[in-house]
């Protein structure tokens, strides 16, 4: 008798589960319509903004100015509830959630932006990555390196994409930024990391210092194959499009400061992922005597690579540029440090 009220108990119990599982699929199939309604009118918003704008300003290279969609996207993150009107256990999980939905909300607006006909990606490009003194015609082609049998390996990997390129041989790693930043070559050649030691903090220094960025990489191998290093190609300035390389997907690097006013490293992620740019790797970097005195919290090197297109799916050109705008309104305080291909 004992056993077949178990059994009962265990049929109701299962039941129950299953009925509370349907309560859920329901509510989760109301919770994506209501997200999708919320996508459809953050494109009309965004639509209506660059209506509006291009009555105003003929030829522009963005829809609207960045001030302007700051302030458009800081209504839009206003406008959502706070968790105080849920129940109080559930404030912490809604207080988890919220930013993430939010950072999907406005990379739905940005990319409704970046999808627009009027924008012309290269100057879009140029207005969020800022313009870099041209290079002057003697300059032009010269890659500086610390002469080694790896660099000049290195070097024979990155002439193979610039036929013009000729080495310009410098006695320190420093030296060779100097010839970069003093306009005498075009490119210099550095070490970022290898299997021995990671991610070569020092040369990242040296990146920084001489306002350099990242344009190619390679890898290079010792004789006996026991270790690689990845040299990383560096110019004054990004060159965009950085797609030197069709077929080959391309990498995005940058510094990021996590600040309680800016976006999170969460959502960051979110809207990364929204963009279809994968994350590579995180490197938490030490903070600098100056950003100790003035309280600045540490540096994260984020790695995303973008997805290689296939059918919808896959980073476009203006997704990338959805991300940087992204980028210049939440986290203004980042540095990119490259965006490259590796050969």
């Amino acid at each position: 008798m004992k056993q077949q009220n178990h059994t009962v108990d265990k049929e109701r119990l299962s039941q129950d589960i299953r009925v509370e599982m349907d309560n859920v699929r329901d509510l989760h199939d109301r919770i994506y319509r209501i997200l999708e309604c919320d996508y459809i009118h953050t494109e009309e918003l965004a639509a209506l903004l660059a209506d509006a704008n291009r009555q105003t300003q003929k030829n522009a290279a963005l829809p609207l100015d960045t001030d302007a969609i700051a302030a458009v996207s800081e209504e839009i993150t206003s406008s959502h509830p706070s968790a105080d009107r849920l129940l109080p256990h559930h404030e912490r999980l809604f207080s988890c959630l919220q930013p993430h939905l939010s950072a999907s909300e406005q990379m739905c607006f940005y990319q409704s932006l970046m999808n627009r006909n009027e924008v012309n990606p290269p100057l879009v490009a140029a207005r969020l990555l800022g313009h870099t003194d041209p290079i002057e015609t003697f300059a032009r082609g010269n890659i500086a390196y610390q002469h080694s049998i790896y660099t000049d390996e290195a070097f024979l990997h990155f002439s193979r994409v610039l036929p013009t390129a000729r080495a310009v041989y410098s006695d320190s790693f420093s030296g060779v930024c100097e010839q970069v930043f003093n306009g005498l070559c075009e490119y210099c050649i550095l070490p970022l990391e290898n299997t021995q030691d990671g991610k070569l903090v020092r040369f990242y220094n040296l990146i920084q210092k001489y306002e350099l960025k990242i344009v190619l990489t390679c890898s290079v191998t010792t004789s006996d194959n026991r270790y690689s290093t990845t040299f990383g190609l560096c110019r004054r300035g990004l060159l965009w499009p950085a797609l030197m390389l069709p077929d080959k997907p391309f990498s995005f690097e940058f510094l990021f400061w996590q600040e309680p006013e800016h976006a999170s490293l969460g959502e960051l992620l979110t809207a990364a992922s929204a963009c279809s740019l994968s994350p590579v790797r995180a490197d938490c970097l030490p903070r600098s005597d100056e950003e100790i005195l003035i309280g600045a919290g540490y540096p994260f090197a984020l790695h995303f690579e973008a997805l290689p297109r296939d059918g919808a799916h896959g980073t476009t050109e203006r997704d990338f540029l959805a991300f940087l705008l992204y980028l210049s309104v939440h986290s203004p305080t980042y540095l990119p440090l490259g965006i490259y291909q590796h050969l």
